[in-house]
């Protein structure tokens, strides 16, 4: 019998290991602050859901949805992931997660439920065929970069270390007239110099170690 219901946080490793699964089908890569972020979201179950289907107590299928407003009616809910493992497909757990998914919306007063698929993806369109009515539509879009793959990444404490250090040690060998590094210059050669930033307290550190 498949049961249908929410994750539960034990769901986590089953879970992503479906969804996984479901964006190598689709010939994307993802990285793993994605699947983190998924997760977090669907526990919250705030603005992001998900439902699971299980047999025999094995998560076998995952779906994720949201709900959004409507310009001509009442708020619709999208189902945007769908899948279930390929060894239980043909006994019933896609419809039944499509169908809880429809409950849900309709007990919130949603006016309908709509998803996408390629148009090849014959094996499940066969059902969707079945279970909805394909309405024509075309889908046309503009990608961006992800913000994921955009947030700059913080050096770890052992290479803020080596930098503070490096800096400490080239201001503890300045030259007598001031200068960053003991070589001597000629007056006519600028030196230009583009360090990290260090605290005033190690500079005033090294500075007693000199004296």
């Amino acid at each position: 019998m498949i049961a249908i219901g929410r994750l539960e946080p034990s769901d986590r490793a089953a879970w992503e290991t479906l969804f996984r699964a479901y964006i190598d089908f689709y010939q994307r890569t993802e990285p793993p602050e994605m699947y983190d972020r998924a997760w977090r979201e669907f526990q919250a179950d705030t603005h992001l859901h998900a439902l699971g289907a299980r047999l025999d107590g094995t998560l076998v299928g995952i779906t994720h949805f949201l709900v959004h407003p409507s310009t001509s009616g009442p708020d619709v809910c999208y189902l945007q992931d769908l899948f279930t493992a390929p060894d239980v497909r043909g006994q019933g757990v896609a419809r039944a997660l499509i169908a809880a998914v429809a409950d849900w919306a309709r007990e919130r007063g949603c006016g309908r439920v709509y998803w996408h698929t390629q148009e090849s993806n014959t094996t499940a369109r066969h059902l969707y065929d079945k279970v909805a009515e394909n309405r024509g539509f075309i889908q046309y879009v503009i990608e961006f970069a992800s913000p994921l793959s955009l947030a700059p990444r913080r050096p770890s404490p052992a290479a803020a270390r080596e930098s503070g250090q490096q800096l400490a040690r080239s201001w503890h060998n300045r030259g007598a007239d001031g200068q960053w590094g003991t070589p001597a210059r000629s007056a006519s050669r600028a030196m230009i110099v583009t360090a990290p930033a260090i605290s005033l307290g190690s500079l005033a550190a090294c500075d007693r170690r000199r004296s």
